[in-house]
């Protein structure tokens, strides 16, 4: 039978670490500043009606902001455990997931005595967050780098930065009291301003 290369496999588990993570960050940045610009259009999209009403719709949209800035990092979390364990290292994702437990629990605890649910929503954020780089820093040094195509995420950054700005000037321009009319013209702006810019830029 032929002898695996260790270092061809480490190359090539690379490589699929590098695009799996800028696959990801395709969807999940331009996600998460959807989340911290327009989250009372999302929340007033899905919710508000009836008793639930615009005070409340920004009660909710705050911590969902704060939840959201995580995504990125919940998502690379589990691509980059998966390469740990293609290496046969289950034990370091194990030992960071309680680290981020434990994190998570003690600076939600702090942040929610001053800033309440948002705190809450924020600490545990902080903690993916932590994990994320923690495993991020150990896969690199296991693959002697992580090799992340910094043209096509910086490509990714400005298309979701564009998007949010057409997003957000949507919402300001058209203060409309039809909060499903409002929502819908705001989230679209931002989702079809993504996709051109995207296109115009030569994203895959």
């Amino acid at each position: 039978s032929q002898a695996i290369d260790p270092e061809r496999g480490r190359i090539r588990l690379r490589a699929q670490v590098a695009e799996s993570l800028t696959r990801l960050a395709f969807t999940t940045v331009p996600s998460t500043l959807a989340l911290l610009v327009l989250p009372d259009q999302i929340v007033g999209f899905l919710y508000q009606t009836g008793r639930f009403d615009a005070a409340t719709t920004l009660l909710v949209a705050a911590p969902l902001a704060a939840a959201g800035t995580a995504l990125l990092a919940n998502a690379g979390v589990r691509v980059l455990a998966s390469a740990f364990y293609a290496l046969g290292d289950t034990a370091t994702p194990a030992r960071l997931a309680v680290l981020r437990v434990a994190c998570s629990i003690g600076l939600s605890y702090l942040l929610m005595l001053r800033y309440g649910v948002v705190g809450l929503a924020a600490g545990s954020a902080l903690g993916g967050w932590l994990e994320a780089i923690l495993l991020a820093s150990s896969a690199r040094r296991r693959l002697d780098g992580l090799a992340l195509p910094a043209g096509r995420w910086g490509k990714i950054l400005l298309a979701a930065l564009l998007a949010a700005a057409a997003g957000f000037a949507v919402k300001v321009a058209f203060p409309w009291d039809e909060v499903r009319a409002r929502a819908l013209a705001a989230l679209g702006a931002f989702g079809l301003a993504y996709l051109g810019v995207s296109w115009a830029l030569g994203l895959p």
